[in-house]
C-alpha cells in the first residue's frame, strides 16, 4: 500500500531498533546520499549538460577569489584590502586555488556550483519524502529546482550554493541520526561527527554555519547525549571561526576584518542594515525568494507536519528553519547587509514543508485521514511525550474536511499556475542574463586587445567608472591584480588618472546600470575624462586613451615633458661670446629612438635627429658632428667646424613639434675666440 493510501504520513527513514548499534552506526548507509544512485546519476547528468549549454560568467565574488589564487600561485598576498573587496571565504580561496592551479578557472567553479544545486533539490526530496512520501519529496524537489535564485546564483559561481549543499546535507545526516532510535546516553561509542565535519565545511565557506552547527550539536541533548558527548563535535564546529580569524589576521593584521570590512562596505554602499530593518526585510524578502504561494504552503506545512508527525522527527529541520531566520535578523543587529540570498536556507527548507503540505491535501482530499505513526517517534520515547497507536479501521476525514482541502489545493493551484504566468519570462531572462554577461567579459577582454589600446597600456593603468567589473575585467583579460582599477574617487577608487585607458560604458540601460553605475559612487565618473581621446569600442564600452606621455595622439605645437631636442642657433654665429646671450629662436623635437650612432662619409642620417658626438677634442672634424643629446649647452674644446648636415629622413613626421622658447643664455668668456659655424638641416 502507498504511503499516501494507507492513510498515514510517511514515518522517518532509517529507523531502527534500540540497541541495534552505536548511536553513530545508526541507519549510516541510509544516508551517504540523499537520493538513491539512479537519482544520484539523473541529476548529475542535468549538472553537467546546463554546465557544457551555457557559457561561464563567474559573478564578482567569485571572480575576486579568483585573481586572489592567482596572486597566491605568483608569490604575493591577495589584496583583500582593494576597493570594494568582498568578504574572504578561507575555502572558497582553497577551491579557487585549485581551479587556478588545474587551469580549469572560473567554469570549474561554475560546474561545483551546479552540482552543489542539484544536492539541494536532492536534500529537498529526501526531507520532504522522509516524512510525506514520494509525493511531497517531488513537489519539494521541484519547488527548490525551479527557484530563479538558486538557477542564477548557480549559473554565476556563487558561493552561497556549495554553502547551502554542505547545510542541507548535514540536515539530512543528522536527521537521520535522530531518527535511528539508538539512546545516545547509552551509547559508549564515539559521538556522531558526520555533521560537525560537514558543518566546519560549511562554517569556512560562510560564517552562519557556526551558529547552525552548534545549535545542531545542542539538539543531541534531546536524545540524550551528555555534555562530555557535545565537546568533540562542538569543538570541530567551532574550527571554522578560528580558521577564519587566523585567515584575516594573515593577510591584514586584523582577525576580525571580515566583520569590519563588510560593515564598512555595506555602509559605503548604503545598503539596508541594523536590527530595526531586519524583521521587515526578512519578510519581504523570504516571500520573494520562496514565491509567494510556496512561502504560504511552506508555513502551512510546518503546522500539518508538527501537528500530524510530531514535532521530534522534525526537530532538526525545523531548528535550521528557526536557526536561517534567526540568523538573518543577527546579521542586521552586527550592521552587516541585509541581502536576499543570505535567505537561501530558510527559502529551500520552506519549499520542503510546502511538499508535505501539499501530500496532506491530497490525502484529506481522497477521503483519508493520516494519523502520526508510532515509529514517527523515538523507539523510547520520554512519558511526557508518548507515541500514538492509529485505530485498527483506517479514519476516513469528514466532508467538510475533504472540500476544505480541495478548496485549498484549487486556490494553491491557482495560485501558483498565475504566479508562474506573471514570471514565464523568468526562466529566459536568468538565461539571457547569463549569456549577457558571459558576452559583456568577453567584449571587455576584446577591447584591451586593441593597438592603439595596448599602447596606452603601457603607459598607464585600464580604469573603469566604478569598482564593478573590475575582477571579472581583470580574469578574462589575464591581467596582474592592480592593472585594472576604478577612477571613483568613492569606494577606495583611485580617483581620475592622467594616463593609460579609461573605458566608459555606453549602450542600453542594463550595461549602464550593471557596468558603468554603482550605489555611493556618482554617475559622472561614467564619461571620458578630460585630455583622452576615444580610439576603440566594443559592445557597451568605449576606450579612450590618454593624449599625452606617448600613449596617444599629441596635441599640435606641443612639446612633451623630457622630450630630447636639438638645438640650432641663428644669430650670433659664435656659441661662446664674452658675456653674451644670445637668443635660441628655435627648438627641433627629435625623434626618440636613435637608428645610427655616428653616420661617417658621405652617409645619410637614417631617422636619427638627435645623432651626435661628444665634442671634438684638438681639431678632430668629423662628416656629421651635433651636439649630443640632452646636453644643448655643451661646446667644443677646439675647434668645432660643422660642415654639413645630412638630411633628417623622418618616418613620423607628426611627431616633430617646433616651439618657441624663452631666451637662454650661454657664458663661456674663456675661449670666445672659438667659433662655430651651424647650418640648417634639410628635413624630409
Amino acid at each position: 500500500m502507498s504511503d499516501l493510501g494507507s492513510g498515514q504520513l510517511r514515518p522517518p527513514v532509517g529507523r531502527v531498533d534500540s540497541g541495534s548499534g552505536p548511536a553513530g552506526s545508526a541507519g549510516s548507509a541510509a544516508r551517504v546520499w540523499p537520493v538513491g544512485s539512479r537519482g544520484a546519476l539523473g541529476l548529475a547528468a542535468i549538472a553537467v549538460v546546463a554546465w557544457l549549454l551555457l557559457p561561464t560568467a563567474p559573478n564578482y565574488d567569485t571572480a575576486t577569489h579568483l585573481v586572489w589564487s592567482h596572486e597566491l600561485l605568483e608569490g604575493r598576498a591577495p589584496d583583500v584590502d582593494a576597493a570594494a573587496a568582498p568578504t574572504l571565504h578561507p575555502l572558497w580561496l582553497v577551491a579557487t586555488l585549485i581551479a587556478a592551479i588545474t587551469g580549469g578557472g572560473a567554469s570549474l567553479l561554475q560546474l561545483v556550483a551546479l552540482g552543489s544545486l542539484m544536492v539541494v533539490v536532492a536534500c529537498a526530496y529526501r526531507l520532504a519524502a522522509d516524512v510525506a512520501g514520494v509525493v511531497a519529496g517531488t513537489i519539494a524537489a521541484v519547488s527548490a529546482g525551479s527557484s530563479f535564485a538558486l538557477l542564477l546564483l548557480a549559473f554565476k559561481a556563487y558561493v552561497d550554493l556549495p554553502f547551502l549543499a554542505v547545510v542541507l546535507t548535514a540536515v539530512v545526516v543528522e536527521r537521520s541520526w535522530h531518527a535511528s532510535g539508538a539512546d545516545a546516553a547509552k551509547s559508549k561509542a564515539a559521538p556522531d561527527l558526520a555533521m560537525p565535519v560537514l558543518m566546519l565545511v560549511a562554517g569556512l565557506l560562510r560564517p552562519e554555519a557556526w551558529a547552525i552547527g552548534l545549535l545542531l550539536v545542542a539538539l543531541r541533548l534531546v536524545r540524550g547525549a551528555t555534555m562530555r558527548q557535545l565537546v568533540w563535535p562542538a569543538a570541530i564546529v567551532l574550527v571554522a571561526p578560528v580558521v577564519w580569524a587566523l585567515a584575516d589576521l594573515a593577510l591584514t593584521g586584523d582577525p576580525l576584518h571580515s566583520l569590519t570590512g563588510t560593515q564598512a562596505l555595506a555602509e559605503e554602499l548604503g545598503r539596508k542594515t541594523g536590527l530595526a530593518a531586519a524583521p521587515r526585510e526578512l519578510l519581504v524578502l523570504l516571500g520573494d525568494l520562496a514565491r509567494p504561494p510556496i512561502a504560504a504552503a511552506g508555513v502551512l506545512g510546518v503546522w500539518f507536519a508538527v501537528r500530524f508527525v510530531g514535532w521530534r522527527p522534525l526537530l532538526v529541520p525545523l531548528a535550521t528553519l528557526a536557526a536561517g531566520a534567526a540568523g538573518f535578523l543577527l546579521v542586521g543587529a552586527l550592521g552587516l547587509p541585509l541581502l536576499q540570498r543570505y535567505l537561501q536556507l530558510p527559502a529551500v527548507l520552506l519549499c520542503v514543508f510546502a511538499g508535505i503540505a501539499a501530500a496532506r491535501l491530497l490525502a484529506v482530499a481522497k477521503g483519508e485521514a493520516p494519523r502520526p505513526h508510532p515509529t514517527s517517534f523515538p523507539a523510547t520515547p520520554p512519558a511526557e511525550f508518548p507515541a500514538q497507536t492509529p485505530s485498527a479501521e483506517p479514519a476516513t476525514s469528514p466532508p467538510f474536511a475533504r472540500w476544505l482541502a480541495i478548496a485549498a489545493l484549487a486556490l494553491g493551484t491557482v495560485g501558483a499556475l498565475g504566479y508562474l504566468a506573471l514570471k514565464a519570462d523568468s526562466f529566459r531572462i536568468v538565461g539571457q542574463g547569463v549569456l549577457r554577461e558571459a558576452e559583456w567579459q568577453r567584449q571587455g577582454a576584446q577591447l584591451l586587445k586593441d593597438p592603439a589600446v595596448q599602447q596606452a597600456m603601457r603607459c598607464g593603468p585600464v580604469t573603469l567608472p566604478t569598482y564593478r567589473f573590475i575582477p571579472e575585467l581583470t580574469l578574462r583579460a589575464d591581467l596582474d591584480a592592480g592593472r585594472v582599477i576604478s577612477r571613483a574617487t568613492a569606494l577606495g577608487g583611485a580617483g581620475e588618472q592622467t594616463t593609460g585607458v579609461a573605458i566608459v560604458i555606453d549602450g542600453s540601460r542594463a550595461a549602464k546600470t550593471r557596468l558603468g553605475w554603482a550605489a555611493g559612487v556618482p554617475r559622472t565618473t561614467n564619461a571620458t575624462p578630460p585630455g583622452f581621446q576615444v580610439v576603440a569600442r566594443r559592445g557597451p564600452f568605449v576606450a579612450a586613451v590618454a593624449q599625452r606621455d606617448g600613449c596617444g595622439t599629441r596635441l599640435a605645437g606641443e612639446l612633451l615633458d623630457r622630450e630630447h631636442v636639438v638645438v640650432r642657433v641663428a644669430e650670433p654665429r659664435d656659441l661662446r661670446p664674452t658675456r653674451g646671450g644670445p637668443n635660441l629662436v628655435v627648438i627641433l623635437a627629435e625623434l626618440v629612438v636613435p637608428d645610427e650612432v655616428d653616420a661617417g662619409g658621405s652617409e645619410l642620417v637614417d631617422r636619427g635627429p638627435h645623432v651626435g658626438d661628444v665634442p671634438a677634442e684638438h681639431g678632430v672634424r668629423r662628416r656629421l658632428h651635433l651636439v649630443r643629446q640632452r646636453h644643448p649647452e655643451l661646446g667644443a674644446l677646439d675647434l668645432v667646424d660643422v660642415r654639413e648636415i645630412g638630411r633628417f629622413d623622418a618616418i613620423k613626421p607628426e611627431h616633430r613639434a617646433i616651439e618657441r622658447v624663452r631666451t637662454l643664455e650661454i657664458l663661456g668668456g674663456q675661449k670666445c675666440h672659438e667659433r662655430a659655424v651651424a647650418q640648417h638641416g634639410n628635413a624630409a
